[in-house]
């Protein structure tokens, strides 16, 4: 029981290596995207250049793909001592959702070891290609 209990916890707390995707709309993931526009915030030419030839973004779409990352991060939770010491810890993160009209109807995060590198932006957009219908 008590071994239930440390893993419920460090999922509560976060910091995890796996994605996680969330389809907020589920009729949007069974319909074809028509287009999307792309928003990288901050802007990171980095992602940009990684996501520009996967896909043709259009400016004048409503439906927005939202791209971010967060680096230099440390998690302080006591929970995750043995995770830090023996597989090291997130550093990073990157995020993508899409919206439409102000209302968020996919995402995808990942927590990642290392800064965000193009290859980590070409292997999340790769998920968002295999969850939904592109083009």
């Amino acid at each position: 029981m008590k071994y239930i209990f440390v893993v419920f916890v460090m999922l509560l707390s976060g910091c995890s290596d796996n994605a996680v995707v969330n389809v907020y709309d589920k009729t949007f993931a069974q319909k074809k995207v028509e287009c999307m526009r792309l928003l990288v915030f901050p802007p990171d030419s980095t992602i940009t250049n990684a996501l520009q030839p996967l896909y043709p973004f259009d400016e004048q779409c409503s439906t927005v793909l939202e791209v971010s990352k967060k680096e230099g991060i440390t998690c302080n939770s006591n929970q995750n001592y043995e995770k830090k010491a023996l597989e090291g810890f997130p550093t990073s993160y990157l995020k993508l959702q899409i919206s439409k009209n102000k209302r968020l109807l996919y995402s995808y995060y990942i927590d990642l070891k290392e800064s965000v590198t193009q290859e980590d932006v070409k292997e999340a957009f790769k998920r968002v290609k295999s969850d939904l219908i592109l083009e």
